[in-house]
């Protein structure tokens, strides 16, 4: 992953120079995120869930999204088809970690509203990381949006799940726009155009993403 991204890193540092550079430094990332403490109980993990363990998994995942936004995902989609009998799989490559303790992330203190906690966490983008910003509004690169669900009983990790399945249904709905049929298997990019919304609704996580796609890779069925 490393040798990739300073592959990447490289030519966008070269077209930077030859296009006059990259965007300035105002494009600062500020968004609140927030939890219950109430969520359903999780097997293994204490109810209601402690402010601090709240909090820590709050920056995890404003870690994990401004990531996202960043580098973003690889992508790998399978479509079910019946007919020959192949079952759907999506995978979703990991994003580039920021970590912990990261200057770049600016975490506000967190506050609590009855049983919701929320904190506005900031992301300051270096250079290099706003030379990946510009690289994904290159014409190459496709809108989308989708919405994903996946259980609350789940607690975070069903967030996640639903971020994914918002993923995956913004590639589909792109499929659907520009395929005939559907594709064997398509492969490509990802990246969230901006943070993602969170909800709850019939308790379900539903998340609503804007991205924007790279297809790199179409693999459609051959017609005898």
């Amino acid at each position: 992953m490393a040798a990739h991204r300073l592959f990447i890193l490289a030519a966008l540092v070269l077209l930077a120079t030859l296009t006059g550079g990259a965007q300035s430094a105002s494009q600062d990332f500020r968004a609140e995120f927030w939890t219950d403490l109430d969520m359903m109980p999780v097997k293994g993990e204490p109810y209601p869930l402690p402010e601090t363990l709240a909090a820590s998994r709050l920056l995890d995942e404003a870690a994990w999204v401004y990531s996202g936004m960043i580098e973003g995902f690889s992508f790998e989609w399978t479509p079910e088809n019946k007919g020959r009998q192949i079952k759907e799989s999506f995978v979703l490559g990991a994003a580039a970690a920021i970590p912990k303790g990261d200057p770049r992330l600016v975490p506000g203190a967190p506050t609590r509203s009855e049983t919701r906690l929320s904190a506005w966490i900031d992301f300051r983008p270096d250079a290099s990381d706003l030379l990946f910003l510009e690289s994904s509004q290159s014409p190459d690169w496709k809108s989308g949006q989708g919405r994903g669900m996946a259980p609350r009983s789940e607690g975070f990790s069903g967030r996640r799940a639903a971020y994914v399945a918002a993923a995956k249904a913004a590639l589909e709905a792109w499929a659907r726009s520009t395929e005939a049929t559907r594709p064997r298997k398509i492969g490509g990019r990802l990246v969230f155009a901006s943070v993602p919304l969170v909800a709850v609704e019939n308790d379900s996580w539903v998340v609503t993403a804007r991205l924007r796609l790279e297809i790199l890779d179409v693999e459609r069925w051959s017609i005898f």
